[in-house]
């Protein structure tokens, strides 16, 4: 197995600040792997979905898009991530129900699918 060094960019964060919080706190990472031509989609998609949240009341969190590398061998890395801190994992599990209730951005989620061919997430903690 080879390990390759990532490089990011920001390209959208929470207009309010991008919130971290004490050891113990969860990081989110939503990683994007779009279908073939559709990065640009993806990344406009990811900051609409963050507009969509702001708008009613949820953090922003921030989209960042992949720089390097770019080779082939990248296949397995996301092109584009979201990233966004909580308190806590309890306060994930509520950020994701109330979600649920708020039907532009359950629209947004449902066309980001359409243009991905793999999702994943994973959740850290701080320490």
């Amino acid at each position: 197995d080879r390990f390759e060094r990532t490089e990011w960019s920001v390209v959208h964060t929470d207009p309010d600040g991008f919130h971290r919080f004490a050891a113990g706190s969860v990081r989110v990472f939503n990683a994007y792997f779009p279908l073939e031509g559709n990065l640009e989609a993806v990344v406009a998609q990811r900051i609409r979905a963050c507009n969509v949240r702001q708008e009613h009341g949820f953090s922003a969190g921030r989209v960042l898009r992949r720089l390097s590398p770019t080779t082939d061998s990248a296949a397995d890395l996301p092109h584009v991530l979201w990233q966004l801190d909580y308190p806590s994992l309890a306060d994930r599990a509520s950020d994701v129900q109330a979600l649920e209730a708020v039907d532009p951005f359950r629209a947004v989620r449902e066309t980001m699918r359409q243009l991905l061919r793999r999702f994943q997430r994973g959740a850290w903690q701080l320490d």
